[in-house]
């Protein structure tokens, strides 16, 4: 794991603790949370059929999903995927939607636009790889 730089009263030689990093790291990602828990509102049924597809959840013309953290990959998926138009949800929701937030998460939300989310299906070891 590569230590995160900093300026935190513990760094050593200029590098953050574990301990310092997790301090920083949760509010952040409460402030995903928060995004991501309102963004997933636009999305259409047909983004999040498709994504349940993708991920197998789809059987006898319905969404099946096992668990809440199979939910929370069929959300994401269905937000940062681009339909066949090319667009994402989560892109409709900024433009759209982004003053629903907290003034706070605007900031966010805009950067979390960079975001990509891609499901890779491992058919098998590759023969030389390994992989």
């Amino acid at each position: 794991m590569t230590p995160l730089r900093g300026t935190c009263s513990g760094a050593i030689n200029g590098f953050m603790t574990p301990d310092e990093a997790l301090t920083l790291y949760r509010p952040i990602r409460a402030g995903i949370q928060r995004v991501l828990k309102t963004a997933v509102r636009v999305c259409s049924d047909a983004d999040v059929k498709r994504a349940a597809k993708q991920l197998g959840g789809w059987s006898r013309g319905r969404i099946e999903i096992p668990s809440e953290t199979a939910v929370d990959m069929v959300s994401d998926l269905a937000l940062f995927e681009p339909n066949q138009r090319g667009t994402r949800a989560y892109d409709r929701f900024l433009r759209d939607h982004a003053e629903t937030l907290e003034p706070g998460d605007v900031d966010l939300a805009n950067q979390m636009a960079g975001a990509r989310f891609s499901i890779f299906r491992v058919l098998g070891r590759h023969d030389l790889a390994g992989v």
